[in-house]
């Protein structure tokens, strides 16, 4: 590995340039998953808002009887 190649790692992980699509599986799991769909549902992104209420639509509807 060189210097540059691990500024670029870095970087990378410092201050991503693009954002990952929400997938509602790995919000249902992961709470870190979920804490930055709120975070970016909070700076007005649509599409987490979206996956964010889909979460929430399901937790809210009970379970069918057995």
């Amino acid at each position: 590995m060189t210097v540059e190649s691990g500024r670029n790692m870095f970087n990378d992980t410092r201050t991503p340039t693009r954002q990952r699509p929400t997938d509602t599986d790995a919000l249902r799991r992961s709470r870190i998953t979920r804490g930055a769909a709120m975070y970016r549902a909070s700076r007005r992104d649509r599409e987490a808002r979206e996956a964010l209420a889909t979460i929430a639509d399901e937790a809210a509807t009970p379970p069918p009887a057995a």
